[in-house]
């Protein structure tokens, strides 16, 4: 018993160092993920700020001619090395798009975007936007001629480069993944292998809907509670302290509500608790 207590505590004890070097792992490269935006951002609005002063695109946009306006757009695009830019009308219709010249884009695809911009206090926004099934790290900026007629958006791609760097500075594996309101995770950036990729995206919740986990144990309570060396009682006790961690016990019947807040507080270990492991 001596030398089973004294594993337990090493045990233990070396499950919360790792638990804390991970923490910290995350904690850096959350700080150096954030960083990179920053940056990133900055470089995209001194961009397209740019344009937005310049006087040949201005010229381009009195013609409303959409070709004249693309070829403006993608002009400026190679130069500033960018990876997508767009016009946009007042209210968010495609006007030119450097990355799909066919596909117009509803008004609605931006209007969070747009929000952001007509709130902010110099009319311009950046954010993560889906377009087209990629990623993008995106700043939008009005066109004045001189009131507000446009908004000109740029953008760099958010792809497994990103990862990379990111990796490059803190050593870690990174995935970025995204979810559009109730449908499955989505991996945007990752440096990991594709085999891991499906494993990483499969032990998110599709579709962001907790669904109820229920199983029915395999004995009964009270050879349940002998096997764990407590009493019936304390066993029942122990249930329903579960019950505020999602957990309902039923006789045999055991309903989970809640799988991440179970799994927050038991904190579970590969290591013991996987039997594959």
């Amino acid at each position: 018993m001596v030398l089973g207590a004294v594993f337990f505590s090493v045990n233990q004890a070396n499950i919360s160092n790792a638990r804390l070097h991970i923490e910290e792992a995350l904690q850096i490269t959350a700080n150096t993920f954030a960083k990179t935006l920053e940056d990133r951002e900055y470089i995209l609005t001194d961009k397209i700020r740019l344009l937005s002063g310049d006087f040949a695109f201005k010229s381009a946009f009195s013609t409303r001619d959409p070709e004249t306006i693309l070829s403006a757009l993608e002009n400026h695009r190679q130069r500033v090395g960018a990876n997508i830019m767009m016009l946009l009308s007042m209210d968010g219709v495609t006007i030119a798009d450097t990355a799909n010249t066919q596909k117009a884009k509803t008004p609605r695809a931006f209007s969070e975007l747009l929000n952001l911009a007509k709130t902010s206090q110099y009319g311009e926004a950046s954010a993560i936007q889906v377009i087209d099934g990629l990623a993008y790290q995106v700043v939008i900026v009005p066109l004045f001629t001189p009131e507000p007629s446009a908004w000109i958006l740029i953008g760099f791609v958010v792809d497994d480069n990103l990862a990379l760097t990111l990796r490059e500075f803190t050593h870690s594996e990174v995935s970025l993944l995204y979810r559009i309101r109730q449908e499955p995770w989505q991996i945007i950036s990752s440096t990991l292998p594709e085999g891991l990729k499906s494993q990483l995206r499969d032990g998110f919740v599709d579709g962001g809907e907790e669904h109820n986990q229920e199983f029915d144990l395999e004995f009964e309570k009270r050879r349940l509670a002998s096997y764990l060396g407590m009493t019936p009682e304390n066993l029942s006790r122990a249930f329903k302290g579960l019950q505020a961690y999602g957990v309902v016990v039923q006789g045999n019947r055991v309903t989970i509500s809640d799988q991440q807040d179970l799994e927050r507080f038991a904190k579970p270990n590969r290591l013991i608790d996987d039997p594959d492991s």
